[in-house]
């Protein structure tokens, strides 16, 4: 507000000496009258500012439409003041206070330093904010509307610590090109050799509306780079139509999926698990663990955890205790024990059991085919059989796609063990 009240004055007698450029002696016989004309001019400024809203406008967010806010308020003003410039001589007697090509100019001049004034602000702001520290380097992927919404953002919060470094676009029109000060550095398929030269640390692809193949293609170009790849979500997704750098994720294996994302029903999967004994056999593995964590959510009574190594069995506990869930019983116990296999089904007497016990590394198998033997037939045998004499409902053995038409160690044990559980199947018919 003060501001302004310094600028409209100003701006005025810079319109008044602009109309009188050739002749000061002119200019200078409308001292008095422009002093009377300037009082007026601020009042009615800053009382049109104040009534239109721009003392509201936070100046380090001040953008397009809050400049036109501004321009609007100092449109209007010029308006009241030529009326008052106007009437002046009907109710005041003698001549105008000032001549109105000064009213209009001014009112202009007005308009644009009030504008400027405030994204001063700003930009000394944004200025300062990419000089300081910054913790990540990103390179975007898309030079489009998505990936505007994210400099803009960047640059409004310092806090993020996040500078781009660049952006990379297959639109050859766009190359050379800035968005918000971003310079487009080339096609996508530059990447690799642009994140090296300017040292991103990250890179992000911000192109809403790209579909599977598209997505893939930008994977395949990005990879070597070795950086981190996250990507915005999908037109779909964006339920507000607005882009933000906390909607950004990981890249993840659906988003290189050609074909629509398959929809699992989870109410069949929850009358399954729901209040029920579970058991989970390879717990603490990488199949094991993300399983748990799945069948968490669906609040079974109580989930036995079983696997032999108890740091992965303590990894697991840490996890799930974020969820939170409790309800969980860990066992730290090899599947080829049959006496503490029989303990546990005495034990917790589960409904359900999940077999993810098993070694996976095919060149380790190769070395060792007498361990996989052990683990992969033997242990499956013998965790499905105790299944079935304690009539479990349901047992469901987790296999591999090395199992189809064997070609080595792993997949034939693990072949193997698919056989085993199809006879026990027969044996057993109480339990699916």
């Amino acid at each position: 507000m003060i501001g302004d009240a310094v600028i409209v004055p100003v701006a005025y007698y810079v319109a008044l000496n602009f109309r009188y450029a050739e002749s000061l002696d002119a200019a200078r016989t409308w001292t008095s009258a422009f002093a009377i004309f300037s009082a007026i001019a601020i009042v009615v400024h800053v009382a049109v500012n104040y009534l239109a809203g721009v003392y509201a406008i936070v100046h380090r967010y001040m953008g397009l439409r809050e400049a036109l806010r501004v321009g609007e308020s100092a449109l209007l003003a010029t308006c009241f003041l030529f009326l008052v410039a106007v009437t002046w001589p009907l109710y005041a007697g003698g001549g105008y206070l000032v001549p109105r090509s000064v009213v209009l100019g001014g009112g202009v001049l007005t308009a644009i330093a009030t504008i400027v004034a405030r994204f001063s602000y700003r930009l000394v702001r944004e200025t300062r904010s990419r000089h300081g520290r910054t913790r990540e380097r990103i390179l975007i992927v898309g030079a489009g509307q998505a990936a505007d919404m994210i400099i803009r953002e960047i640059q409004r919060t310092p806090s993020l610590q996040t500078e781009v470094v660049g952006l990379v676009d297959d639109d050859p029109s766009l190359k050379n090109m800035t968005i918000q000060g971003c310079l487009v550095l080339g096609p996508v398929e530059a990447v690799p050799e642009l994140a090296t030269k300017s040292q991103a640390t990250q890179i992000l692809v911000a192109i809403p509306s790209a579909g599977p193949h598209e997505i893939a293609r930008i994977h395949r170009i990005c990879k070597p780079t070795g950086l981190p790849i996250k990507i915005l979500p999908s037109v779909a997704d964006l339920v507000a139509g607005t882009v933000t750098l906390r909607d950004a994720r990981d890249l993840d294996l659906t988003d290189l999926l050609c074909r629509p994302k398959v929809e699992i029903e989870v109410g069949p999967i929850s009358e399954c698990i729901h209040g029920r004994p579970v058991l989970v056999t390879g717990a603490g593995g990488s199949i094991g663990s993300e399983l748990c964590v799945q069948i968490a959510r669906f609040d079974p009574s109580l989930l036995v955890l079983v696997d032999h190594d108890e740091s992965a069995l303590y990894e697991l506990h840490e996890r799930l205790q974020n969820i939170p869930f409790r309800s969980y019983a860990l066992c730290p116990t090899n599947i080829l024990q049959q006496r503490k296999l029989d303990k546990l089904f005495q034990r917790y007497w589960p409904r359900l059991v999940f077999h993810a016990a098993a070694y996976k590394h095919v060149p380790l198998m190769e070395l060792h085919p007498d361990e996989a033997v052990l683990n992969n037939i033997e242990g499956t045998m013998a965790v499905a059989e105790t299944a079935g004499r304690f009539k479990v409902e349901r047992f469901v053995n987790i296999s591999t796609d090395k199992a189809v038409e064997p070609e080595n160690v792993l997949g034939a044990t693990k072949r193997a063990g698919e056989l085993i559980v199809a006879r026990l199947a027969a044996k057993y018919p109480d339990t699916l």
